[in-house]
């Protein structure tokens, strides 16, 4: 049997050339690689007419939130050998230790650890692991041969000199220099953590797996993998290593249940920017290098470099082009390098073309290194029932994927944007961030606005909802009947029937009417329920828009607005101040919603409770005093009613905490209300100026306190109005003082205003 062993580097241009160079000079009948075998079942389809990047996506089926992905670019070495395999009929498999195992480890690790940190009464789970000296300054083997070599970047070393040198070089040479290089480094590097147990498992889960291929009688066996494995793989006939193998793998865990699938993938992600282990600095131009390997200068790259520029409205000349070109082989001879790489290439690129702007090399950086190319995957492959359904909406409603923020702005009297609208909400309830709300400029209810980013892993997070249904609304559905089951509180149930109705979950929002009924019939927390009645009632108002049902809607806020009513004067009773002034933040805010309701037997109620809680002195005077002031906004106080009120609250025998309290209640966020209410200034106005003197002195603290509370602007305007109505005279109508002037109270200078008519007059001339 003749093995060949191909250490490559993941996503190496060159690799990939070398490893192609060599299939087809070996012509191999088994070709082995480096990959999770539980995906071996789906290798076949990466013939169908995929567009990379793609991924593998293996999941455990029971927690599909366990998850890896093994992402393939088309100048990736290991997806050149499977495209290389499939098209000329040779059997390929992946050899890596399996994700079944791999999954089944951690969760018996987090077990362990768990159990562990219980018994030692341990709140913190996070270790810190010392490693010895030397490692704190190279933490990875190849850093050592780079610095040899005088690189301060690793990637730069192992692309000059592993990757830039195809074709000249031929494979055998290459490989022979990876392992050199690799049998070096194992020496010195062969224990932990660089070869730790797992590495260890993984090498001796893949020389069983060659041990076994060779069983099966195939005679010509070619195994891609990562290079620092390959010294490794090559001992697979050591009877000792078999030995230990045996016991290693014997030790492993049962494994568990997973499943695997192709799906797009992006270069953006394939970036080391993206904290990517396996990741390269530039996919973008890695892409190019693939595709036009003759471009040894990098005058193409040049050129893109200059049409990308010319879109966004640069004047490039070809000059540019040229003189870039001649100064990348300039930098590349002067580093005895054999050819312009890619830092030569953006160095001339930003002292020629860019005029040393960084900003302009920050958008080819974007636009061409890393690139924005996403990949596809065919319709017809297997997938879960929830993707194929959220694939096909994504179509049939023409929304855009991409990993760039995209803005959307909905019109919800268009059927398709209002479906669109339907199908986002629904995506946020089942917990999948493609798309989150913003703010429209658009005043009406009938705008949404919306910023969409896709990313990849969102795949995960859409199977993982996959156990609730085989749609996005059955999964919908089932996820908010779970969660309101769970909810113990009116709050919680309202918060998903207010994310049920934008989604038109009509199955969940009947469930969860009863559900509330249920909550509610057996709460007893007064400000669970006022929480709970603002969103309920906003959400009402798209219900025209939205064809929402939204009598029954109404029918749920009214049960829920009579059990307030009924206990909204005991929830007040002995309140302490920092728990009253919680509640009038929450009797205002339900104050507004049954406002907004404009049901009037509704507000009857609402009224009715309020005027029992204004008239009821065990309650606290800030609250007592909030009610007061709301009743008088509803006109259902006239305002010799309420200066009773505040005689009764401010008078000479109350204590003064007492007066301040009921005062804050009154004006609480009334700054503006106290500018442009004449009825209210003018009540407030009456009070202080019917006060005695002594009376005023004692109250001045009162005043100043509750006022203080008020926003800087707010109470400077307060003070000018006040001032200007005393101005004004004793008028105690405020109609007759507010139109005053404070000019009044000037003396005008004639001699300098006469100074100014015969400019005036050359003006009206014209």
């Amino acid at each position: 049997m003749n093995l060949h062993i191909l250490g490559i580097r993941h996503h190496g241009t060159g690799s990939a050339q070398y490893v192609l160079q060599a299939l087809k000079d070996i012509q191999p009948d088994c070709l082995l690689i480096e990959g999770a075998p539980d995906a071996n079942a789906i290798i076949a389809q990466a013939q169908t007419d995929m567009q990379p990047p793609v991924a593998i996506l293996v999941y455990n089926k029971d927690l599909p939130k366990q998850a890896s992905f093994y992402p393939f670019a088309a100048f990736s070495p290991e997806w050149v050998a499977i495209q290389y395999a499939l098209q000329h009929q040779i059997n390929v498999q992946f050899m890596d230790l399996p994700l079944a195992i791999a999954f089944a480890q951690k969760a018996a690790e987090e077990q362990c650890e768990m159990s562990t940190n219980q018994e030692n009464g341990a709140t913190n789970t996070e270790s810190v692991e010392q490693k010895p000296a030397f490692l704190l300054i190279n933490d990875y083997p190849l850093d050592h041969l780079a610095q040899i070599a005088g690189y301060t970047n690793t990637d730069l070393w192992w692309e000059h000199y592993f990757e830039q040198h195809q074709p000249q070089t031929p494979y055998q040479q290459h490989f022979q220099a990876v392992d050199i290089a690799m049998n070096s480094l194992r020496e010195v590097f062969n224990d932990p953590p660089h070869n730790d147990l797992h590495n260890q498992e993984r090498e001796a889960y893949m020389r069983h797996i060659i041990r076994q291929t060779a069983n099966a009688m195939y005679t010509n066996i070619v195994v891609v993998c990562g290079a620092w494995h390959a010294p490794a793989l090559r001992q697979y006939h050591d009877k000792a290593i078999e030995k230990k193998d045996k016991e290693l793998l014997k030790a492993l865990p049962k494994p568990i249940k997973t499943d695997s699938t192709w799906m797009p993938w992006t270069y953006s992600r394939l970036s080391m920017k993206s904290g990517y282990g396996a990741g390269i600095l530039s996919p973008g131009w890695y892409e190019h290098l693939w595709k036009y390997p003759n471009d040894r200068q990098g005058h193409r790259w040049l050129t893109n470099v200059a049409r990308l520029l010319r879109k966004k409205n640069m004047d490039i000349s070809t000059a540019h082009i040229i003189e870039a070109a001649r100064l990348a082989e300039a930098l590349a001879a002067m580093r005895q390098r054999p050819r312009p790489g890619l830092q030569e290439l953006n160095e001339a690129t930003q002292s020629t073309i860019c005029f040393g702007d960084s900003i302009l090399m920050q958008l080819i950086d974007k636009e061409l290194i890393v690139s924005e190319k996403m990949g596809k995957v065919p319709d017809n492959l297997p997938k879960p029932p929830i993707q194929v359904d959220f694939e096909q909406k994504i179509k049939s409603l023409r929304l855009p994927l991409s990993e760039d923020s995209k803005e959307l702005t909905l019109d919800l009297r268009n059927n398709n944007d209002l479906l669109r609208s339907h199908f986002l909400y629904t995506l946020q309830i089942l917990e999948i961030p493609l798309a989150r709300s913003t703010y429209s400029r658009s005043r009406g209810t009938f705008k949404e606005a919306w910023q969409l980013r896709w990313k990849p892993e969102m795949v995960i997070a859409l199977i993982d909802k996959g156990i609730w249904g085989n749609t996005l609304a059955d999964a919908a559905t089932a996820f908010l009947q779970h969660q309101s089951q769970a909810a113990q509180s009116v709050k919680v149930v309202s918060k998903l029937i207010s994310q049920a109705i934008p989604a038109a979950l009509y199955a969940a929002i009947d469930s969860l009417k009863d559900r509330l009924d249920e909550v509610a019939a057996v709460g007893s927390d007064i400000q669970d329920l006022l929480a709970s009645l603002s969103p309920l009632v906003s959400v009402t108002r798209y219900g025209d828009v939205r064809q929402t049902d939204s009598v029954a809607l109404l029918q749920v806020v009214g049960k829920l607005l009579e059990r307030i009513c009924i206990g909204l004067a005991t929830a007040c009773y002995s309140l302490d101040k920092e728990n009253a002034l919680k509640m009038l933040q929450y009797i205002n805010t339900a104050h507004e919603a049954v406002l907004l309701l404009e049901q009037n037997d509704l507000q009857h109620d609402w009224l009715t409770a309020l005027a029992e809680l204004s008239n009821n002195e065990s309650v606290n005077p800030a609250t007592a005093g909030c009610a007061v002031r709301l009743l008088s906004d509803m006109q259902q106080l006239s305002e010799d009613q309420t200066a009773l009120y505040f005689s009764r609250a401010l008078s000479v025998g109350t204590k003064p905490d007492y007066a301040a309290d009921w005062l804050e209640g009154f004006l609480k966020n009334s700054g503006d209300v106290i500018l442009y209410d004449a009825v209210l200034w003018h009540l407030l106005h009456k009070w202080v100026c019917e006060l005695p003197e002594e009376s005023f002195t004692e109250q001045l603290p009162i005043l100043r306190r509750t006022f203080s509370k008020f926003e800087k602007t707010q109470r400077r305007m307060i003070g000018e109005k006040a001032r200007q109505t005393v101005l004004g005279g004793n008028d105690n109508s405020l109609v007759a003082s507010q139109n005053l002037p404070i000019a009044h109270t000037q003396t005008l200078n004639t001699q300098r205003a006469e100074q100014v008519l015969p400019l005036i007059w050359q003006i009206l001339a014209r």
